[in-house]
């Protein structure tokens, strides 16, 4: 039996789990850790998702106590 949100769907859609369609906290990629990578701080995100501020750090900086992000990731608010 549909759900009321299912029933809310567009013709031809249908509703499936997040991680059917995408990768949730997928494994950091191998690195060398004087590898070059864009380091973008929280304030660096403004509240509608633009990027305001990128930095380069390198890898070994950042590579504990941070969310790695990859090309064509998207970040989530509450």
């Amino acid at each position: 039996m549909p759900t009321d949100m299912q029933k809310t769907l567009p013709k031809g859609w249908k509703m499936v789990k997040l991680g059917e369609v995408c990768s949730i906290n997928p494994p950091k990629p191998m690195l060398k850790e004087d590898s070059d990578v864009t380091f973008l701080p929280m304030s660096a995100i403004s509240d509608t998702g633009d990027i305001l501020n990128r930095q380069i750090k390198q890898y070994r900086e950042v590579q504990k106590g941070y969310t790695g992000f990859i090309e064509n990731d998207i970040s989530l608010q509450k």
